[in-house]
């Protein structure tokens, strides 16, 4: 596993990557939740590929992030986490919109969506 919590500038996120199969997924928390809250699901996925989970702005250890916190925002933020790992995303909650979103505007960056 290694923490990653600064993307690319300015995002400063905290981020969480654990290596794993061929595959790449990226986990979007809801409302009142962090990436913490996906220990399970990480523990499932990660013999099927390499697994992302961040704190959204606001949430968990992404509190001080600065900036925008609307879905426009959430959504970029998103698209920078992926760069250029084109990713099956999964959303919770809110995060499932933040997922559908991202794959309306860029759906190149989306190989699979659950929300």
């Amino acid at each position: 596993m290694t923490v990653d919590p600064t993307v690319r500038p300015p995002l400063d996120l905290h981020i969480t990557v654990h290596d794993g199969g061929p595959h790449n997924f990226v986990l979007v928390h809801g409302s009142m939740d962090r990436e913490g809250g996906f220990a399970r699901l990480v523990k499932f996925l990660r013999p099927h590929g390499r697994v992302t989970t961040y704190d959204r702005r606001g949430y968990g250890r992404s509190l001080s992030a600065t900036g925008a916190r609307d879905l426009a925002a959430h959504i970029d933020d998103l698209g920078a986490i992926i760069g250029d790992r084109p990713s099956i995303v999964i959303g919770h909650s809110l995060g499932g919109s933040i997922a559908l979103g991202l794959a309306t505007r860029v759906p190149h960056l989306v190989t699979g969506l659950v929300v």
